[in-house]
């Protein structure tokens, strides 16, 4: 199975292509790590009674996942009341950013956040991308972004939409007047593949003869993240 993702915009493709997540650096992540260093130095921090979160395998599964987009361009955003400005360094010959007006999504909300714009933003990336058979494109946010500033909003793509254009949408937080910078090549949305398998589910009560191995529940409770999982593995299974 091969994923292509084409760009309209003339060398976007080249000196700010799509990447893969496992590849994207983030400053956060790295001070992260270096303070788990030092925390792993310490002796007996085996016992300590708070996990680190350098160990919590969910944040660093997710954040390897799929590929990420970045910006093209520097993009300054400035909200004015319930309006905004935006602008570029370069005339690209299109609006790199453009919005639905309130009345298209926001006041359908009951609890839209009253410090964000009442406009959703969308990025013009001029990515395109041809979803292999079988499966969905999810775009969403980089998870555990740290800026606050603006939330890509999530969305899915279909093989059916043919060569579908990836233009992200966001909700802008800037307060009024606030004039802020996203500069190029800043990570804004990742892409995961999902499967379109039916899966059958179910919701049941804790049965002890046929819920054989939440017997692992009571052993997780009493250990922490640094614990061998492999361990688990061979003694309850898969």
């Amino acid at each position: 199975m091969h994923l292509t993702f084409v760009n309209e915009i003339d060398r976007v493709a080249d000196i700010y292509p799509i990447e893969r997540a496992q590849d994207i650096s983030y400053k956060w992540l790295n001070r992260l790590r270096e303070d788990f260093r030092n925390v792993s130095k310490k002796s007996g921090y085996k016992t300590f009674p708070v996990n680190h979160a350098a160990r919590c395998p969910g944040i660093f599964n997710l954040l390897r996942q799929g590929w990420v987009m970045r910006t093209y361009t520097d993009i300054t955003i400035e909200r004015i009341g319930d309006g905004f400005e935006w602008r570029t360094p370069h005339d690209w010959g299109h609006p790199v950013v453009d919005f639905f007006h309130e009345e298209n999504l926001v006041r359908h909300f009951d609890d839209w956040p009253q410090h964000s714009l009442r406009h959703v933003l969308k990025y013009n990336s001029g990515w395109r991308v041809n979803v292999p058979k079988g499966y969905y494109l999810l775009e969403m946010g980089i998870p555990y972004q740290d800026d606050s500033r603006f939330e890509v909003l999530p969305g899915v793509f279909d093989r059916n939409y043919g060569w579908a254009a990836m233009n992200p949408f966001f909700r802008w937080n800037g307060a009024d007047g606030e004039k802020l910078l996203i500069p190029a090549g800043t990570p804004i949305a990742q892409y995961i593949l999902v499967p379109k398998d039916e899966v059958s589910f179910s919701c049941e009560n804790y049965n002890p003869n046929k819920h054989r191995d939440t017997r692992a529940l009571d052993w997780i409770k009493q250990t922490k993240f640094v614990q061998d999982f492999a361990h688990w593995r061979k003694t309850f299974g898969d």
